[in-house]
């Protein structure tokens, strides 16, 4: 699935939500929609999502769902995942280093 989010400049003048409202917007849309599409249990799936951000133990994310606005959401969740794959490439450079070393 690829998701694209434009500017105001070019989506506001076309009647879109800013990225302010557009997690409502999402969330109105999944809602209203099917419980299953393209192997997602949407009904089920956005629930859960919903409630893992709300309750995420890093306030980060859960500050960001809180604003509900869904660019500081992405930019979170790109961040968490920069991080955690630079923790996992400093563990495996530390192991390495120290296997070298015995």
């Amino acid at each position: 699935m690829k998701c694209y989010l434009l500017g105001a400049g070019v989506s506001r003048s076309v009647g879109y939500p800013l990225g302010s409202q557009l997690f409502d917007e999402i969330d109105s849309f999944v809602s209203q929609g099917r419980a299953c599409f393209d192997r997602f249990d949407y009904q089920n799936d956005w629930n859960r999502l919903h409630r893992w951000l709300e309750n995420n133990p890093n306030p980060t994310l859960s500050q960001a769902y809180r604003t509900k606005n869904i660019e500081h959401l992405f930019t979170a969740l790109d961040f968490a995942d920069q991080l955690r794959d630079d923790a996992l490439l400093s563990a495996f450079q530390a192991e390495r280093a120290s296997q070298t070393r015995s």
